[in-house]
């Protein structure tokens, strides 16, 4: 079941933010993403496109599916949250603390022990969501970088057919 429940995730994942959709939209292209990301990607393009193939969109082109959006709110409610299941091979302890030096989940004992001191560490879901949200941050500032040299190529391509 929680296997399927994962395959399932994958599926039903936004390339943008990397969640589980949000009020998905489909583009004609066949990629989904949330509503709001999309608008959020538009707004750095001169032209609507998709940001999966790149194909051109229009603004009144992503359909929304009310099936679709209820399957993602079904998922959200049956999805375990971060690592709360999960166990310390070491000491049968939840992971309920995050090591950023280590970069993974650990339990409470593995914190007070010489392995973790002095390591940077935050609740799991804590330090999930400080993740993302960096991980967001530097998504838009891609993807304002890929706007500009779009940009600075089109320019390019303009100077080349003047000069011929």
């Amino acid at each position: 079941m929680a296997e399927a429940l994962s395959f399932l995730e994958e599926d039903l994942t936004c390339l943008i933010c990397c969640d589980i959709f949000t009020d998905p939209v489909t583009l004609k292209c066949s990629h989904s993403l949330c509503e709001e990301c999309l608008q959020r990607f538009w707004t750095t393009q001169d032209v609507p496109q998709c940001p999966v193939c790149q194909k051109q969109c229009s603004h009144d082109e992503p359909t929304k599916s009310l099936a679709f959006r209820a399957l993602c709110e079904s998922l959200k409610k049956r999805k375990p949250t971060a690592v709360s299941g999960d166990v310390c091979p070491e000491h049968k302890e939840t992971l309920k603390l995050f090591c950023f030096e280590d970069q993974q989940p650990i339990c409470v004992v593995c914190y007070t022990s010489k392995k973790h001191e002095n390591h940077k560490c935050s609740p799991v879901d804590e330090a999930a969501a400080n993740l993302k949200e960096d991980l967001k941050t530097q998504i838009d500032r891609l993807q304002e970088t890929l706007a500009d040299l779009k940009k600075a190529h089109e320019n390019c391509v303009k100077q080349v057919e003047l000069s011929r």
